[in-house]
């Protein structure tokens, strides 16, 4: 079995954003929130890798990003829709130091899946009914691009129920 460890420093930055519309100030009937987040992490360090044959040394300095932008509008009483859009993306600087691993210098980069192109990204439907404060239904569909050279589209119907003590009720 291999092993890989990065030491380092790793420094990680975010903006969370949240807009509130209900018409009158009355939630329950109507109402819209908009909600967003950004975040970057920069690393810079070296990763090891150690397996039966030997190990390797990679100086790295990194920086990835990614955010997601989502809006949920109730439109009646318990019912909900909603669109979300997420997305990643990274920068990535690796070289060999040292290799006594027996793997290429190149098959090692390869192997740490820290460098190449792909940026995944991912929009998402919703819609739900809120049948009271116990439970709800939801049916979901995702376009999912998190893999390379390949899409996904997935389904989703949850029913979520609340047990135990709440807000409402203290037992």
């Amino acid at each position: 079995p291999s092993s890989r460890y990065f030491g380092g420093e790793s420094e990680l930055s975010g903006l969370d954003l949240v807009w509130k519309w209900a018409p009158q100030g009355n939630a329950r009937k109507r109402s819209f929130v908009l909600q967003s987040e950004y975040f970057q992490r920069d690393e810079t360090g070296l990763i090891s890798f150690a397996d039966d044959t030997g190990d390797a040394l990679l100086p790295y300095e990194g920086t990835q990003k990614g955010f997601y932008i989502q809006g949920v509008y109730q439109f009646m009483p318990r019912w909900r829709t909603g669109l979300r859009f997420d997305k990643l993306w990274s920068s990535n600087d690796l070289s060999v130091a040292s290799n006594s691993s027996g793997e290429a210098d190149d098959e090692l980069l390869e192997e740490s899946g820290l460098l190449g192109d792909h940026d995944p990204w991912r929009w998402t439907w919703m819609a739900d009914y809120t049948h009271s404060e116990f439970s709800r239904l939801r049916l979901q569909y995702a376009r999912d691009h998190s893999r390379r050279g390949e899409s996904h589209d997935q389904i989703l119907l949850q029913y979520i129920m609340t047990l135990g003590a709440h807000g409402a009720h203290k037992y």
